[in-house]
């Protein structure tokens, strides 16, 4: 199944999400996102229990977002099909991504990112995926919620650790550790916020608060993605 996450009031998206998905062929469904405007924003954390996830704030834009995604993760969950490929709704689609997921190649892997930034892989050459396209095995969690595909396991691990939510929708928990990989190069397109910033929803209200603290220095975690970072690769 490929589900397409959309507030069901952006009709200019919709549209050109829709005839982007039939050009290529891709049957989907919208799954109607959460409206930080009107919508209960539940089930959320405690804001003392993010901002000690996050080392800050979340806007409710972005609680909102993780939601969003949260619900899609129920709305596979719910259905029987072994794997779900999740877009947001300004994803880009390339023919190249309509081919992959043609020949199955989602089905191969617990999650995929087809769009990632700031993505490390591990020093290995990866492993085909169609033509020049190659599959890399995540080192650290990569940005960006825009277009993955994933199994039930991988949906059932990220709803739990999103329940409630405590940390934005890319990603509320490690998702190395799920065998996520990236292709490279990617298979969706993003528009590019710094040339039109109108672009995210998510802009106005994304806070800017992510001074380092003391504490951080004190962490097992924080020498251990030290240590990844000066022995993996960056691929975007």
């Amino acid at each position: 199944m490929i589900l397409v996450i959309s507030l069901d009031r952006s009709h200019e998206r919709r549209q050109a999400v829709t005839a982007a998905m039939d050009a290529l062929g891709l049957a989907f469904r919208f799954v109607d996102a959460v409206d930080a405007r009107r919508d209960a924003l539940t089930p959320v954390a405690p804001a003392a229990r993010i901002r000690a996830a996050m080392e800050r704030d979340m806007s409710d834009g972005e609680k909102a977002c993780a939601l969003s995604h949260r619900k899609a993760y129920e709305t596979f969950l719910a259905s029987g099909d072994s794997h779900a490929v999740i877009l947001e709704d300004d994803a880009i689609p390339s023919p190249a991504f309509a081919a992959f997921l043609g020949a199955g190649g989602h089905l191969k892997h617990p999650m995929i990112l087809y769009y990632h930034s700031g993505a490390r892989v591990l020093r290995k050459p990866g492993v085909p995926a169609l033509g020049d396209h190659r599959l890399f095995r995540l080192a650290l969690p990569a940005n960006g919620a825009v277009a993955y595909s994933l199994d039930r396991a991988a949906a059932k691990a990220l709803l739990a650790a999103q329940t409630p939510v405590v940390r934005k929708a890319d990603w509320p928990m490690d998702i190395a550790t799920l065998g996520a990989l990236v292709v490279v190069p990617q298979l969706v397109g993003h528009p590019d916020r710094a040339a039109d910033p109108g672009q995210s929803l998510l802009a106005a209200g994304r806070t800017n608060r992510r001074g380092l603290r003391l504490g951080r220095y004190l962490r097992a975690e924080y020498y251990r993605r030290k240590f990844l970072k000066l022995t993996t690769r960056r691929v975007s």
